[in-house]
């Protein structure tokens, strides 16, 4: 993806904020675990409502590295929610959500959820990112 394509993304993302309350009746920001709920960034980025694979008990680290690894080339956007402890500690992050070319999102929390939203044509591609994240998932 260009950057010229990442640009108009982001700037159809803002856009469809800032335009949420009149045209999509929910919030964007309400449920999981207080950052973006994830099927509806989905339907307002790309205009359809998602299927789901949700995957229990994951390693979120071993997830997010494996993502930005393996997929560093697919993904056109990431949204985190990090979080600052005290003085002594680090950034940490406990949400992360990729979008990722072809219509699919992939959400990652350390609470163990992950999820992989996508539409029917990609069904094959999201059950493939699945099995492959499943190996992070803690016994």
């Amino acid at each position: 993806m260009t950057k010229e394509e990442e640009n108009k993304v982001t700037e159809r993302l803002i856009e469809m904020v800032q335009n949420a309350g009149r045209k999509y009746p929910f919030d964007l920001f309400e449920d999981h675990r207080n950052y973006v709920h994830p099927k509806c960034l989905f339907l307002m980025l790309f205009n359809q409502i998602p299927s789901t694979h949700i995957a229990e008990n994951t390693d979120y680290t071993a997830v997010v590295n494996w993502m930005e690894e393996k997929y560093k080339a697919e993904i056109v956007e990431v949204h985190q929610k990090n979080f600052h402890g005290n003085k002594e500690s680090s950034i940490g992050q406990d949400v992360s959500i990729f979008v990722l070319k072809e219509n699919l999102l992939v959400l990652a929390d350390t609470w163990g959820e992950l999820n992989i939203l996508y539409l029917q044509n990609q069904k094959e591609k999201a059950e493939k990112i699945l099995n492959e994240l499943m190996r992070f998932q803690k016994q």
